[in-house]
């Protein structure tokens, strides 16, 4: 008789899949809340108290700063990237709009989706939705490349091995993923033309036709080889930022490693923390903390105290990304209001036809 019966992981897709859209949230708060517990379940919770209570909050403070500092340099870049396309964007606009994602990433599954509150912010300002989806699609790609960049060279130059596998060849592997989906699927039309049809098929010709544009917008950075070149620099300089502000953490909890460590480990937890799994990566960047700083001796509690210490890193630095939010709503409702008033729809006084 034939098993019909289908292997456990796939009855778990389609299980998660088949899952209504408003409990998804739900349910990558509960993932993260277990990891978080397990993690908690295995070490020795007074140990943990005492690094993080013991931890020089002096230089935590410096840390958040330093990533602060990061931000603002990433939301320069943002603006050169924008500029190239012949927006005039401020700057300090533009850092407001930054950190509000950063605010946004804190509650939604991975980094993508605080660059779409980027990109329904910024599209309204600049009456242009292809130039701030290509803007901030090349912004973060960038990035991506500095982060692989520097996992790259580093495991390359102080190779290590993750049980059985090397984690050269892991991040290699995961480089070779993201240069396939970029080169090879981004910048090929068929694909946006599939893909416009599609959305024409059922419906939604207009955003059909958005999606063509923000493919004819993104392939102009072909030509701006010089704006990538910079913009790949200042992303390198905002990913060693980030590795700084864990040697800070890790100074400030008293723990002494060899820089190396963090050039090799920090990106591949970055990458851990964008898979979509959970609520910003929480649960897991913290399991990546603990399971990789131990491969060199380091202890579970050290290591799932970076990885909180990191966390706070990440909560107060995005704080001013809600006040930016909450200033641009009510300013938002205010010029509604005014647009709406029926006083200033009425007919102006004609002066000079006295």
């Amino acid at each position: 008789m034939k098993n019909n019966k289908l292997p456990l992981p796939h009855l778990v897709y389609n299980q998660l899949k088949n899952l209504p859209e408003a409990s998804r949230p739900l349910l990558r708060a509960a993932i993260s809340l277990s990891l978080l517990s397990l993690l908690l379940w295995k070490v020795n919770l007074g140990k943990l108290k005492g690094l993080l209570l013991s931890s020089q909050w002096r230089l935590v403070l410096l840390a958040v700063l330093i990533y602060i500092g990061g931000q603002m340099l990433c939301s320069y870049k943002w603006q050169l990237l924008l500029k190239s396309l012949g927006s005039q964007k401020r700057l300090l606009s533009l850092v407001k709009l930054y950190f509000i994602g950063m605010f946004f990433n804190l509650f939604m599954p991975t980094i993508i989706g605080g660059d779409a509150i980027r990109i329904y912010l910024a599209s309204d300002d600049l009456e242009k939705f292809p130039q701030s989806a290509s803007s901030v699609f090349m912004e973060r790609s960038t990035g991506l490349f500095a982060l692989f960049s520097i996992a790259i060279v580093s495991s390359l130059v102080f190779p290590l091995q993750l049980g059985r596998y090397s984690i050269s060849l892991l991040v290699l592997l995961a480089f070779l993923f993201f240069f396939f989906i970029f080169f090879i699927l981004i910048f090929r039309p068929w694909i946006y033309n599939l893909g416009s049809k599609l959305l024409e098929q059922i419906g939604l010709r207009r955003i059909g036709n958005k999606f063509k544009e923000v493919w004819s917008t993104l392939n102009r950075y072909k030509e701006k080889k010089v704006v990538l070149g910079i913009a790949f620099v200042y992303s390198l300089i905002f990913q060693l930022l980030v590795i700084a502000v864990n040697m800070v953490n890790a100074r400030a909890m008293g723990i002494s490693l060899s820089p190396k460590y963090f050039f090799i480990f920090i990106p591949v937890i970055a990458v851990l923390g964008m898979f979509p799994f959970t609520i910003n990566g929480i649960g897991l960047r913290e399991t990546g903390y603990t399971i990789l700083f131990a491969t060199v001796g380091l202890s579970s509690e050290a290591g799932l105290s970076l990885g909180l210490l990191w966390l706070a890193v990440l909560l107060l630095s995005s704080l001013p990304g809600g006040l930016f939010y909450l200033f641009l709503r009510r300013r938002r409702i205010e010029i509604k209001k005014t647009n709406h008033n029926p006083e200033t729809d009425l007919p102006k006084e004609d002066n000079h036809a006295q």
